[in-house]
């Protein structure tokens, strides 16, 4: 299969890096990407008369041979991202910025992946809520971000095809799309264009570690208070799932799941009573953050700041290499920005709340392989699995 990915030059991409990324991750699709050199007539895009108009001003080759994507930031005039006529697709990138924070390439890849997608796709596999499947219907287009962000086909909508008998080109098409929907899914979730190339060291510990109860892995939830329903999530359903999914099974541990909540009420400066009581006897901290950092912790015999917040102590005091007994640390950022209205009156906390966590994310980037997330069901899916991969790993048999 031949696709040509036609870009206009309204928009600003790397047409060579871009062609170079489709067909290093394409198998059965041989992808050209290059400039658009037709003109448009009208200031929006109307179907099927914009449509045709392309289709009389192009070869003979790219009318009968290829399916052809045109990428533009003209709008349609019923304000859809595409329409397709004959073997050309115009998708409009319009007010790319309104709806999301990632680059146009990530974009151009998306509506790549999603409408190829509708070649193999079964007519039930269509969704009118935005939940992040590649079978979106994008009714409200700012579901676009989360769609990049997640990039995948859902879990019925991917069962249902597994089911479907499916032709050997179909079969090869829908390995294509997994390959090109992964890529687009690492990059976005760290905010990254797809063109650039994501590396991060990983320094493993040589010495296994020794569980502090036998057979048995202690996970304490650290979180600020801005992450109520993924907190609950993972105090109250990580348990299960890593016994569910079978990875109890595949590293040989139980695993039993803490937060404060386990705490009685008592006397002493909660932070204090939380690291005594609960992060000392952990084998694991894992920390999640969303757009706040939290309240800072005091040293109770000066009154000044100890550290940045609660949660912030309790996973730095995981990543102290300097201690022998410390815990393991794994973090997670939400991967999209808040996004506060300028005339909100309390924008200035907002966005000195989101600047105290984008310093603190940096200061530990070099010590520790943190992740993304785009939802509460994403993250106690990937939280599961790197439990597993981690103690399989790092903790004696």
């Amino acid at each position: 299969m031949r696709i040509n990915i036609i870009i206009d030059e309204s928009l600003e991409v790397d047409y060579d890096k871009l062609e170079l990324l489709f067909n290093k991750h394409s198998k059965s699709i041989d992808f050209k990407v290059y400039k658009n050199e037709f003109t448009w007539e009208e200031e929006h895009i109307v179907y099927p008369r914009t449509h045709e108009k392309i289709y009389e001003s192009f070869s003979e080759d790219e009318v009968n041979s290829y399916i052809n994507f045109i990428f533009t930031d003209v709008q349609y005039i019923n304000n859809f991202f595409y329409e397709g006529h004959e073997n050309f697709v115009p998708f409009s990138l319009f007010d790319w910025d309104y709806l999301t924070n990632l680059p146009i390439e990530n974009g151009i890849l998306f509506f790549t992946t999603t409408y190829l997608a509708r070649l193999i796709e079964n007519a039930d596999n269509r969704h009118y809520e935005n939940i992040g499947c590649v079978y979106d219907f994008l009714g409200d287009k700012r579901g676009v971000d989360d769609g990049m962000r997640q990039a995948s086909f859902c879990k019925n909508c991917l069962e249902s095809l597994e089911q479907e008998v499916l032709s050997e080109d179909d079969e090869k098409l829908l390995e294509d799309l997994k390959s090109l929907l992964d890529l687009l899914s690492t990059s976005s979730k760290w905010n990254k264009s797809i063109l650039e190339r994501i590396e991060k060291d990983s320094k493993r510990v040589n010495k296994k570690r020794k569980a502090i109860i036998e057979k048995e892995i202690n996970v304490v939830i650290a979180s600020p208070g801005d992450l109520i329903e993924e907190r609950e999530l993972l105090v109250d359903k990580l348990e299960r799932k890593f016994r569910t999914d079978k990875h109890e099974e595949l590293c040989s541990y139980r695993l039993k799941v803490h937060g404060w909540e386990d705490l009685a009420s008592q006397n002493g400066y909660p932070q204090d009573v939380i690291n005594e009581r609960i992060i000392k006897n952990m084998d694991i901290v894992l920390a999640v953050f969303k757009h706040k950092l939290g309240s800072p912790t005091v040293n109770q015999e000066t009154g000044k700041e100890r550290f940045p917040s609660g949660t912030a102590e309790e996973i730095l005091f995981a990543l102290d290499n300097k201690s022998p007994d410390s815990p393991l640390g794994m973090v997670y950022f939400y991967s999209k920005p808040p996004a506060p209205s300028f005339e909100a009156e309390n924008y200035e906390k907002l966005k000195s709340e989101w600047d105290r966590l984008k310093s603190f994310k940096q200061s530990i980037g070099n010590k520790v392989i943190y992740k993304p997330f785009t939802s509460k069901e994403e993250l106690i899916e990937i939280a599961s699995k790197d439990l597993m991969k981690n103690i399989s790993e790092l903790y004696e048999k």
